[in-house]
């Protein structure tokens, strides 16, 4: 996969980022900077998926947020008419499903990271 300025790219721990710059590649890894919520490196073994369209990332599982801070679970990916829709688990008042396409995404909270950051009911 060829990483370029300007693509997202979603990691193995479950975090989505963009990318802002690439930097020269260290101890034979290659390292990109992101914008989470600070500006950090990513080594490129650890980057699942590239694209420059954050919902081609996007997952079974993840939470979505729309522009107007509504959330709702991804339920199904799919391919309608060339373009790419996602399905989530809530209804509008005709019972169509709720469906997302390129720019309806504000925020994405990804399955790896919502199950990393919770606290299960029983630790310690």
């Amino acid at each position: 996969m060829k990483l370029e300025a300007g693509m997202y790219v979603r990691t193995k721990e479950g975090y989505i980022c963009k990318i802002l710059k690439l930097n020269e590649p260290f101890e034979n890894d290659g390292y990109l900077d992101h914008n989470d919520i600070k500006s950090a490196s990513i080594q490129e073994k650890n980057i699942t998926k590239a694209s420059y369209n954050i919902i081609d990332l996007v997952e079974v599982g993840d939470v979505v947020v729309d522009k107007y801070g509504r959330k709702y679970e991804v339920n199904l990916i799919r391919i309608w008419n060339g373009t790419k829709e996602i399905i989530c688990n809530c209804y509008n008042l005709d019972d169509s499903a709720i469906t997302f396409h390129n720019g309806g995404i504000f925020k994405v909270l990804t399955h790896e990271s919502f199950e990393n950051n919770c606290y299960k009911v029983g630790d310690k």
